[in-house]
């Protein structure tokens, strides 16, 4: 059958998370894929009250999508001033 199963798991994983400024919520499902392969990123307390919101899709795959999230908030760092 590939990646895919024969039904989907439809439990769903939910998040929600706030400061002073920014109030956030977050849910996903894994669906008819084997494993969960996508990812988000929810970076509330940056400087100057800002935050980054992402979701990074796994394209038959985890690696890039985790490596992303860990990585883009110091890589946006790096080219402007947060």
């Amino acid at each position: 059958m590939g990646p895919y199963l024969s039904e989907p798991i439809r439990q769903k994983e939910s998040e929600c998370g706030a400061n002073d400024h920014i109030r956030f919520g977050v849910s996903s499902m894994q669906g008819w894929r084997k494993a969960q392969e996508d990812t988000y990123l929810a970076e509330i307390n940056l400087v100057n009250e800002q935050g980054i919101f992402g979701v990074f899709d796994g394209h038959v795959g985890k690696e890039v999508a985790f490596f992303v999230k860990q990585n883009f908030v110091s890589e946006i760092q790096k080219l402007h001033s947060f």
